[in-house]
């Protein structure tokens, strides 16, 4: 097959290789006997400050990933990796490279390298647009979405799959329910309460956000000092009214919600407060008439990834649910497990 040119080169960070990094990296390899893939260092990707860098997959992974995929598409073997330390990478000193495949977001970059180009006496390259790969709600897939926790790498969006009025909790899915489904922090008699040892847990861990789900939580997490972001209370413990009011849990929040959830159930009013509040960027608590046990499934699916829910597992202790790509993935799959109404 006879390509345009003999050498172009692409780039980016490639952080959760997505459709919309294979569409590129594809499109390089259609227009191209040969293709440089410049893959952003650690270091660079600290320095550009990305959202949510912190979470941004290591730089050996994201090369594992590229070299993953070329390998499944039968392209490794054309392809040629790079560490690139700022922008133009080798395409401002390449004598082979004849183009850059860019999207419109990037295509500024490209005459960026051309400017380094020309002082370097050399000929400027081409531009070759790659179209973007849109998501279910048609804007573009990109990495930063995926860390903020709003669609996966095939461009799901979680919120589209949330829109029943109600989700039911049947008998067959309460054993699996009542299992932790993150780290269990057991209380202990002899030494420090379990929150004392999520506290520690959690300050080491840095999350993005800090969700607390259920009173017990909120409260004993709160009389802590641990930096909450987003509270779930029903003013309730083991069914009893325990609090006349929200500021006897002791967490200064600065937004109050409200949400409808009767028990065994996720209404639409508890999800819709749930994607409000972890929208602020200041704390929040959202407020369930009903009962909020159920809130921890909505609060992972809607929460960016790196953050960490916490809730009571009655009579041992506390859940930390670490918010990754995989437990969102395995909590979507629970709640479609649910009766829908």
């Amino acid at each position: 097959m006879k390509r345009r040119f003999s050498v172009a080169a692409t780039g980016g960070t490639f952080d959760r290789l997505h459709r919309g990094h294979e569409a590129l990296l594809s499109r390089a390899f259609e227009v191209a006997d040969r293709v440089f893939i410049g893959i952003t260092s650690d270091e660079m990707v600290r320095r550009e400050g990305k959202k949510l860098a912190h979470v941004v997959e290591p730089f050996p992974q994201r090369v594992r990933e590229v070299k993953e995929f070329l390998k499944r598409s039968r392209l490794l073997g054309r392809a040629k990796l790079f560490k690139i330390e700022d922008v133009a990478g080798p395409a401002k000193s390449s004598r082979e490279l004849q183009a850059i495949v860019a999207t419109t977001e990037t295509l500024p970059k490209v005459a960026q390298v051309n400017r380094l180009r020309r002082r370097n006496n050399l000929a400027p390259v081409a531009a070759v647009l790659c179209r973007f790969v849109c998501s279910e709600d048609r804007r573009h897939i990109s990495s930063t979405r995926i860390r903020l926790g709003e669609l996966d790498r095939n461009g799901m969006i979680y919120a589209r799959h949330l829109q029943a009025t109600v989700y039911l909790l049947t008998s067959a899915l309460i054993p699996s329910l009542k299992k932790p489904i993150g780290l269990l922090v057991r209380n202990s008699k002899k030494q420090f309460s379990a929150a004392a040892k999520a506290k520690k847990l959690l300050l080491a861990a840095k999350p993005t956000k800090i969700i607390a789900v259920g009173d017990v939580a909120v409260k004993e997490l709160a009389s802590l000092s641990v930096p909450l972001d987003l509270g779930f209370a029903d003013l309730k413990t083991e069914r009893r009214r325990v609090f006349s009011a929200p500021k006897e849990l002791g967490f200064k929040y600065s937004a109050l919600f409200f949400a409808s959830n009767p028990a065994s159930r996720i209404t639409h009013s508890l999800v819709n407060a749930t994607r409000k509040a972890l929208k602020l960027e200041k704390p929040a608590l959202v407020q369930v008439s009903g009962e909020e046990d159920l809130a921890v499934i909505p609060a992972v699916l809607f929460a960016p990834l790196g953050s960490v829910v916490v809730y009571g597992q009655p009579k041992e202790g506390l859940v930390l649910v670490p918010v990754t790509e995989a437990k969102k993935k395995e909590l979507l799959g629970l709640l479609h497990r649910f009766e829908k109404k």
